[in-house]
């Protein structure tokens, strides 16, 4: 099961998230942002290679 706990993902700012979790901040800051260089979180990378993916559907179609 995931959780949505990145602010990017659920349009809240880092404090709300922690304090809706009842984490700390710094805690969560720092989970995001290791998810995001594992690939775990919805990180630059993943959006370009999103983007890539459709353009190459659109082409196919």
């Amino acid at each position: 099961m995931r959780v949505c706990t990145d602010p990017d993902e659920t349009g809240k700012p880092v404090p709300e998230v922690a304090q809706d979790l009842g984490v700390n901040e710094t805690t969560l800051a720092s989970r995001v942002s290791r998810a995001k260089r594992a690939g775990n979180g919805r990180g630059e990378s993943e959006t370009d290679e999103l983007s890539r993916l459709r353009a190459e559907n659109a082409q196919l179609k």
